[in-house]
């Protein structure tokens, strides 16, 4: 039998360990930009504005940089070694998030208008590459021995994740043709999936992690992004209001096919067909009609399918994780985080 492991500390307690090392890292990288970038960077990630407030809403929940972070421990050294891989990655990951902003017309995150929502398109635009280049500057700069490789890692998940985007928009409903699930789930892999691997690829190589572990607790970022992703779209459909404060109801209202729309297409009768009948109109709903087309898709089994699917995933994230032989504690603390990511 393999050895127990030590008591994971619990998830919520790795996440505020992550914010009070991380963030005061991307605030002082953030403020080495010229002033109209830098107002723009600081009102995105939440920090305070001039007058000393923060804007409404707040900080991202950095559950993905404490996945970088607690990969740095799997060689059983401190995963404060890769603080600044993790605050490398967290900037390329907002420069993701800004540009996925624009294109998927999202006006709320974190509570908070948008950047180009807040400011202007070209100034998001402007903003995302400025944390692009201070990812890299960071990485350059940092004294890691590997940085080279870590960079390369990080540059092929910002590709990665340009070319899953491009899937992504294609996703859509084309009155006989929908997208099914299994679609979505390439989709998640194709955009997601990148972007995470390269976090747990940093976060090993910034530490003394052999090759074939690095390689191998990449993997993870796979399984990872499938939970993620179909976690937040049963929160989008299920849940009153997001926990990062995104209005509910965004894809269905902008009809975009998300894994459980695509599970309740899947099947058949008047649910479906009104549901498939929505999606192929251009008529703004009512939030009566969405609250309708939310229960026809729960009907149809789209809401079942994606649990499923999630627990599926979370499942295969912890194989994955297992392969890697990381460290006992990390093994525990990363288990704790996979929890963690399955369930809210």
């Amino acid at each position: 039998m393999p050895a127990a492991l030590p008591p994971a500390r619990p998830a919520r307690e790795l996440l505020r360990m992550t914010g009070r090392t991380v963030l005061p890292v991307l605030e002082a990288a953030v403020d080495t930009l010229t002033p109209e970038l830098r107002r723009a960077a600081r009102f995105h990630f939440g920090f305070p504005g001039p007058d000393g407030e923060p804007p409404p809403g707040r900080v991202s929940r950095l559950r993905v940089t404490a996945l970088a972070l607690l990969c740095t421990s799997i060689d059983g050294g401190l995963a404060e070694r890769g603080l600044r891989a993790a605050a490398a990655f967290t900037l390329t990951m907002h420069q993701a998030g800004i540009h996925d902003n624009i294109t998927d017309r999202d006006d709320v995150r974190y509570g908070r208008p948008t950047l180009w929502r807040e400011f202007t398109l070209d100034h998001a635009l402007q903003t995302g590459t400025a944390l692009l280049t201070l990812a890299v500057r960071m990485l350059a700069t940092s004294g890691y021995d590997r940085r080279d490789q870590m960079t390369v890692a990080l540059m092929d998940g910002v590709v990665g994740n340009g070319e899953g985007q491009l899937a992504d928009l294609a996703l859509d409903f084309t009155g006989g043709s929908p997208a099914d699930p299994e679609a979505c789930l390439a989709v998640i892999e194709a955009k997601t999936g990148p972007i995470l691997r390269a976090a747990c690829r940093l976060g090993a190589l910034a530490g003394a992690a052999t090759p074939e572990q690095v390689d191998d607790i990449a993997e993870l970022g796979t399984p990872l992004a499938q939970v993620m992703q179909l976690r937040n779209d049963l929160d989008d459909l299920w849940t009153p209001l997001t926990g990062d404060g995104t209005p509910r109801r965004t894809d269905l209202r902008h009809r975009k096919v998300t894994h459980p729309i695509a599970a309740a297409l899947a099947g058949t009768g008047r649910a479906r067909d009104r549901l498939a009948a929505y999606l192929a109109s251009t008529a703004e709903p009512s939030p009566r009609e969405l609250d309708d087309l939310v229960q026809a898709i729960e009907r149809c089994g789209g809401r079942d399918r994606t649990e499923s699917a999630v627990r599926q995933a979370a499942a295969q994230a912890r194989r994955r994780l297992e392969r890697a032989a990381p460290a006992p504690q990390a093994h525990a603390d990363l288990l704790a985080l996979i929890d963690l990511l399955e369930h809210s």
